[in-house]
């Protein structure tokens, strides 16, 4: 739990540093590319099977959280760190 909260605690202040140089939608698209890059070649390091059409749930998931990081990302760039954390 703790190594998790320094990791999260870690990729806001990274974001919050490069959404002040580069456009946040940019730092967006770039994050949520290596997150795909990592999650596809550790499932395909380990032999696992990948979904893609079902279950649907997956989906949804997968939207309401690919929402939640455009919203973070651009709460980066407009607001205080603490404020976006908290």
């Amino acid at each position: 739990m703790l190594a998790g909260s320094v990791v999260f605690a870690t990729m806001a202040a990274l974001a919050k540093i490069l959404c002040e140089r580069w456009d946040w939608q940019l730092v967006a698209a770039v994050r949520a590319f290596l997150a795909f890059f990592f999650a596809l070649v550790l499932a395909l390091a380990a032999g696992a099977q990948l979904f893609i059409w079902r279950p649907r749930i997956l989906w949804f998931r997968s939207i309401v959280g690919s929402f939640s990081m455009v919203c973070s990302f651009y709460a980066f760039k407009h607001l205080p760190i603490s404020d976006v954390l908290t």
